[in-house]
């Protein structure tokens, strides 16, 4: 594990979501989870690929951008 990475995606994963115009309440409810539930998502826990994959459905962006601008934010090789 990458802990910056690991930073990084969750800053990622709360921009997305900000800048989609989505609420906690409303992503919750996609997951079947509490408010407080998902927020640890934008928090301290990275989520894993399985809800990665809904949460950017959901949002309509590409897996591979949410992934690829938190290896530029944390500065983390591809290879």
């Amino acid at each position: 594990m990458n802990a910056g990475y690991d930073a990084a995606f969750i800053t990622a994963t709360k921009k997305a979501r900000e800048k989609a115009g989505v609420s906690i309440p409303e992503i919750a409810h996609l997951f079947k989870m509490t408010p407080e539930a998902y927020a640890r998502y934008e928090e301290d826990t990275k989520m894993k690929h399985n809800i990665v994959v809904k949460f950017c459905v959901f949002l309509d962006i590409d897996t591979y951008e949410l992934y690829y601008s938190a290896r530029f934010v944390s500065n983390t090789s591809i290879d």
